[in-house]
């Protein structure tokens, strides 16, 4: 059924999502005010960052959840600094800090060697400015920096890793940037497309409606290609949260005033023809009357699935406890997926205020603009699945070992597989199927899976011991012609590998059912 898209805001208004698959996670050891405050996620690492200290936290996702790996400190003991922002990806993490008094502000660099984090860097804006770290996003060897006070109208920095060093790239700024337009507020990074928010910028006589700004790269140039307007309201804010995934482009715009109601919020969709952006989609609660600061965060699962935060909007008679809204695009129409509170909603909780997405796992902070003691986030991408079928021992002794972690509903539309166990330096695939079995395999081991069974075996899916994972479109699993998981579908996974004691060996399977 095609619904309008006030039909579908309606729905949204009054309809929360069917479930939430979030669990708590708190500061280790003793409550830390701010803990939260930022967060990124890349695969199984998590990093969470403190406001409230020169600390970050460091977690390793285990079968049973998350688990302290390193707390990442400056180690500066005369005027400390404190954590304002973090990014993340593979071995190396980056904390944003800065010191108050001697108004030093440095991002350091650290890179995990063996079982230790050693900081290997610190990098530092550029002359004549002394702030940056406002907002942060990286992509492989690409980091960029927003600095929405620099230069007075703010600028954003990038910097590229090169032999193992980072150093500046270039240096983004607004064509018509004027001053406090708090250009840099908000970047993110897609390939070679940089999107900046200047969400105090001006529209005429109207202050503080913000913008967005699209840079790309040619070579080694990045270059602005086009400045998005997306509301004329003033004090909407736009460009106070990005995100851009292929050609979809969100701006949040936390203080909007969309269909004549005081200042909720709202998110703004823009797709790329092949020429321009347009915009082609304004999503809001028309319920929520006033300030519920809709588009404060926002995270693009995918170039069509869309989580928007509103971490001040009532839940219930709990005021300002916050929420989460999803969004799909379905064939030219941005479409309603409900909403989801935080778990036990309280007044005050602010849920929603950040989003954290790395395609399998959502991380979603409590920590409001009024900075309260903030002490713990939510975490999906927990194990999922029942674990059945014992595995025969491999070569290493021990028998193979499959997790899944990720989510069962299916909005996420994706799932983290991973093998462990398996004998170093083999390959070996994840393997699919909605039947059970339990019969010996071929050449070895036991095989859990029957009837159509779906192969991951593309080069680029392939797995080598001792661990390998892979995320799992559910839209297309590998069975011929490929299937797509639907609600209620039961589905079970293994992985095969080839082995040395035996030609070849299965780890042990493990059966999902998916809402």
């Amino acid at each position: 059924m095609q619904w309008s898209l006030a039909t579908v805001l309606f729905a949204l208004a009054t309809s929360p999502a069917a479930g939430q698959c979030l669990s708590p996670l708190a500061a280790p050891g003793s409550d830390d005010p701010g803990f939260g405050w930022s967060a990124a996620i890349d695969g199984d690492r998590l990093l969470v960052g403190t406001v409230a200290h020169d600390r970050a936290y460091v977690f390793e996702r285990s079968p049973t959840g998350w688990d302290l790996d390193a707390v990442l400190e400056s180690g500066i003991t005369l005027d400390p600094p404190v954590t304002i922002n973090v990014a993340l990806v593979g071995d190396t993490a980056f904390v944003a800090s800065r010191r108050w008094s001697a108004t030093v502000w440095a991002i350091y660099v650290y890179e995990r060697v063996g079982a230790s984090w050693t900081q290997t860097d610190a990098l530092y804006p550029p002359a004549p400015y002394n702030v940056l770290g406002d907002a942060m996003d990286v992509e492989g060897d690409t980091l960029v920096v927003g600095a929405d006070r620099a230069a007075g109208s703010g600028r954003a920095y990038v910097y590229v890793r090169d032999a193992g060093t980072w150093t500046l790239d270039a240096v983004l700024q607004a064509s018509d940037g004027s001053q406090d337009d708090r250009f840099g507020a908000a970047v993110a990074i897609d390939g070679d497309r940089i999107v900046v928010g200047a969400n105090f910028a001006d529209l005429g006589a109207q202050s503080w409606v913000g913008k967005a700004y699209v840079f790309e790269r040619t070579g080694s140039a990045w270059t602005e290609t086009q400045v998005l307007v997306p509301t004329q309201s003033q004090h909407s804010g736009a460009g106070s949260a990005v995100d851009v995934r292929g050609d979809t482009l969100v701006v949040g715009a936390h203080n909007d005033s969309p269909a004549a109601t005081s200042h909720p919020g709202a998110a703004h969709v823009y797709e790329y023809d092949g020429a321009v952006w347009q915009h082609t989609a304004e999503l809001f609660d028309p319920a929520a009357l006033a300030h519920g600061r809709h588009g404060q965060a926002v995270a693009l699962v995918d170039e069509s699935n869309l989580l928007v935060g509103a971490p001040l909007r009532d839940v219930g008679t709990q005021s300002e406890a916050g929420r989460v809204y999803e969004y799909a695009r379905v064939g030219t129409t941005w479409q309603s997926n409900g909403w989801h509170a935080g778990p036990d909603p309280f007044a005050g909780q602010a849920y929603g205020s950040s989003l954290a997405w790395d395609g399998t796992t959502l991380v979603v902070s409590n920590a409001s603009a009024q900075l309260p003691p903030v002490e713990e986030i939510y975490v999906s991408g927990i194990a999922v699945g029942q674990r059945y079928c014992p595995a025969q021992p491999n070569s290493t002794g021990s028998p193979g070992r499959i997790d899944a972690f990720g989510c069962d509903e299916l909005l996420f539309g994706q799932l983290r597989l991973r093998a462990d166990n398996l004998p170093a330096g083999q390959f070996g695939y994840f393997i699919a199927s909605r039947t059970q079995a339990q019969s010996p395999g071929p050449h070895g081991g036991v095989v859990c899976v029957g009837g159509a069974v779906g192969r991951f075996n593309r080069p680029q899916d392939i797995v080598v011991g001792p661990t390998g994972s892979l995320i799992v479109d559910l839209e297309n699993i590998p069975i011929f012609p490929p299937v797509a998981v639907q609600p209620g579908d039961t589905w079970n996974f293994q992985c095969w590998f080839r082995d040395v004691a035996a030609d070849s060996n299965y780890t042990d399977a493990t059966s999902i059912t998916f809402q």
